[in-house]
């Protein structure tokens, strides 16, 4: 039972403790990023100065010197290979971090995927998978990793993990050692280590914590009271603008809504001013049913009608009658139709009394009430 409880535990852990603790880590350097940004140039110099490095890297034999921060580094010197060449060289005083940069042939990365209850004690797993990960075992190599990725749908924990042999490592820091350099980090300086200085394959026994002064300490603290004074005068604008930011956003949002019931009520308009013109059309213009059935009350029985167009308010007929000359006055008599007149010559039909005809006339427009 306790086992089991044990289990329990460390699974709750690796499943939301060990997350949020993430989280509030990465908003506290989020906010203090922020906050920095505030404050004035010439503060955030004397912040930066505060961040000096002092990074040594493996160049063949020797080791190149660079110091600065993050924004610009300044070659100081070069450093033999051999431990016990001390080279007279001026370290700078205001380093707050050495960072000793291996070959890129000296470090073995590689990616691995472990059961996600493995973070609890990540290193000492990494230990005893070493010998069937890498081709050392655990004390042959110093040795980091970095999180890649979790996924608790598959339990699954995705890392990548930096090995390299122990030797290349206590050969450099005594080499260095004799000029009097003690790196905090020691990290690959190749393209397949996107973290970094977040990875340190020095392990924590020979890592050399940086002495907290009363000095700085006191500088900490001031620095602090002023940001959070700075803050204190900067928040209400911070709120005002998104205020301004969150007003702008529903005019933006009422502005489209308009526009779109303008349109709205130009497709209406559009919808209305097309059925009264239909009405009227309707009104004015005597419909198909009433313009044939005007036609055949007027066309006596000896005429044949081979065809009939109506459109654009005039109609044509085409046939034959025994009396084709008769039916421009029977078509005029009528209440529908006038102008009647032959669209061609009359013609007559061979061996038979028959003519045939082809004319038009115009429909009568009813005046609109």
């Amino acid at each position: 039972m306790p086992g089991q409880f044990n289990r329990s535990a460390q699974a709750l852990r690796a499943s939301y403790l060990a997350p949020a603790a993430r989280r509030v880590t990465r908003g506290w350097h989020w906010w203090l990023a922020e906050i920095e940004g505030l404050l004035p140039a010439n503060l955030r110099q004397i912040i930066e100065t505060g961040k000096q490095r002092l990074v040594v890297a493996a160049d063949g034999d020797d080791f190149l010197m660079q110091h600065g921060n993050a924004e610009q580094m300044e070659e100081i010197g070069r450093i033999r290979a051999a431990a016990d060449a001390a080279t007279a060289i001026a370290l700078p005083d205001n380093v707050r971090q050495t960072i000793l940069l291996l070959p890129p042939d000296s470090v073995l990365s590689r990616a691995l995927t472990l059961p996600l209850a493995a973070e609890e004690n990540l290193r000492e797993v990494l230990s005893f998978e070493m010998d069937s990960q890498t081709p050392f075992t655990a004390d042959q190599v110093y040795y980091d990793f970095f999180v890649t990725g979790r996924s608790p749908a598959n339990k699954t924990l995705s890392l990548q993990l930096y090995v390299t042999p122990r030797g290349i490592v206590d050969d450099s820091l005594a080499t260095l050692a004799a000029n009097e350099i003690f790196p905090d980090v020691v990290t690959a300086n190749a393209a397949d280590n996107p973290q970094g200085y977040n990875i340190n394959l020095l392990p924590a026994n020979k890592r050399h914590s940086p002495r907290i002064t009363l000095h700085r300490m006191n500088l900490s603290l001031a620095t602090l009271a002023l940001v959070l004074f700075i803050a204190a005068l900067a928040l209400p604008l911070v709120q005002k603008n998104r205020t301004i930011r969150s007003l702008e956003a529903e005019v933006s949002q009422a502005t489209i809504g308009a526009q779109a019931s303008n349109q709205l009520r130009q497709e209406v308009e559009n919808l209305i001013a097309g059925s009264i013109y239909l009405v009227e059309k309707k009104r004015t213009e005597p419909t198909m049913t009433q313009l044939l059935d005007d036609m055949t009350r007027v066309i006596p029985d000896d005429t044949w009608v081979n065809r009939v167009d109506i459109s654009g308010g005039e109609m044509q007929l085409q046939g034959q009658s025994g009396a084709a000359a008769g039916l421009i006055g029977l078509i005029e008599a009528s209440s529908t139709y006038h102008n009647a007149r032959f669209r061609s010559p009359v013609t007559q039909i061979a061996r038979t009394s028959q003519e045939r005809f082809h004319l038009s006339a115009d429909t009568v427009q009813r005046p609109a009430e």
